[in-house]
């Protein structure tokens, strides 16, 4: 860098090295080597999509997706910051989301505030579904409103949202995700699912 370069300490660096050529070209050929071996370990052709697993936020809910395609569902989805744009990827022009990673160029402000009172599982969270119009829900497992509705998320009778005049079913879990839908959707129910392998890209 060249803030050390031009210093004492860079003009030492630089005698040094011009002294050791041989080693300095030694140490490349071995640092090559193990940067080839380890790009051949680990594929680095094969771009994978991580899955969304238990207690954790960020990458992808392959599950849940795979889930409403197959179920063929149509509709305005809650989405949150990491999963909005994998979700349009998918889904869209079928499912709508109500936010991604776009937000400072597509979202008005406080958009992404609402999101994140909704998914922090603040007062009367549910209002936001009926304010936005949505029909359900994507909640990562390791959100605070996926661990208080974890535990409602095998129970065959419809719940209520705080805030919300609707009622609420949880259609797919996994230990990473839910999907909670308005229970006048009548789709195949699929919770305790295991948890989806990493799908490769593109997925």
């Amino acid at each position: 860098p060249a803030w050390i370069s031009h210093t004492p300490l860079g003009d030492r660096l630089q005698v040094f090295l011009s002294r050791k050529k041989i080693l300095l070209a030694q140490a490349s050929v071995v640092m090559t080597v193990f940067c080839l071996g380890y790009a051949l370990w680990h594929p680095f052709w094969k771009a994978y999509l991580p899955v969304t697993v238990a207690g954790e936020r960020g990458n992808y809910p392959l599950g849940a997706i795979a889930y409403l395609e197959r179920s063929h569902f149509q509709g305005r989805l809650i989405t949150d910051f990491d999963t909005g744009a994998y979700v349009t990827w998918r889904l869209y022009p079928n499912v709508l989301v109500s936010l991604d990673g776009r937000y400072e160029a597509a979202f008005q402000p406080g958009v992404m505030e609402d999101h994140l009172a909704l998914f922090g599982c603040e007062g009367e969270w549910g209002k936001w579904l009926d304010r936005w119009g949505a029909d359900g829900l994507i909640i990562p497992s390791g959100s605070k409103l996926g661990k208080e509705l974890h535990r409602e998320a095998s129970n065959e009778v419809a719940q209520s949202f705080p805030g919300s005049n609707r009622k609420w079913k949880c259609f797919y879990s996994d230990p990473g995700t839910m999907v909670w839908l308005s229970d006048r959707y009548q789709l195949p129910k699929e919770t305790d699912q295991p948890l989806p392998s990493d799908g490769r890209y593109p997925q």
